[in-house]
C-alpha cells in the first residue's frame, strides 16, 4: 500500500478497521526509517533511503488542497521529516543536510509566509509544526548538536 493511501485510509472513519490497521502498519514502517530504527544491524539510514524520504516527506507536504486528507498528509509530511532530522541529523552528509534545511526553509516560506490569497487556507496546526521543525533544522544545522543527547 501507498504511503499518501495509507495516510487517507488511516484518516478515513468509514474504512473497515483491519484496512486502517494494515494502513497504520505501512505508516508505522515509514516512521521506523525516518526515526532510524528500521534497520536490524542499527545501522541508521542509507544514502538511497534518505532521498527516497525526502521525497516522500516533499510529496506529502505539497498536497494540494483538493485532495483526500490534504491536513492529513502534509501533516504527516512534517512530522516524519521533523522525526527524521532529530534521530539522524548526525548520519548525514553535509550536502545533505543542506538540502534538507533548503527544504525547510522552502516549505515555510510557501505554508507560513504565503501572500493573502495564495496558500490562505494554512492552518495553525501546519505554521505550529513547520515551525518546529525549523527550530530543530536551524539548531542543528547551526551548533551540530548529538539530537539523541539533548
Amino acid at each position: 500500500m501507498d504511503v499518501t493511501i495509507a495516510v487517507e485510509v488511516v484518516s478515513d472513519p468509514h474504512q473497515h478497521p483491519e484496512v486502517r490497521l494494515q494502513a497504520q502498519g505501512v505508516i508505522d514502517q515509514v516512521k521506523s526509517v525516518a526515526s532510524g530504527t528500521a534497520n536490524d544491524d542499527g545501522s541508521g539510514i542509507n544514502e538511497a533511503q534518505a532521498e527516497g524520504l525526502l521525497s516522500l516527506c516533499a510529496g506529502l507536504i505539497a498536497t494540494q488542497e483538493a485532495a483526500k486528507a490534504m491536513l492529513e498528509k502534509k501533516l504527516f509530511g512534517i512530522s516524519l521529516l521533523q522525526a527524521f532530522v532529530t534521530a539522524q541529523w548526525q548520519d548525514l552528509p553535509d550536502a545533505f543536510k543542506q538540502r534538507v534545511s533548503l527544504f525547510v526553509v522552502d516549505c515555510c516560506r510557501q505554508l507560513c509566509v504565503a501572500q493573502p490569497g495564495v496558500g490562505g487556507s494554512t492552518t495553525y496546526a501546519l505554521k505550529s509544526k513547520l515551525s518546529v521543525l525549523f527550530a530543530d533544522t536551524a539548531r542543528y544545522m547551526s551548533t551540530e548538536v548529538d539530537p539523541g543527547n539533548e
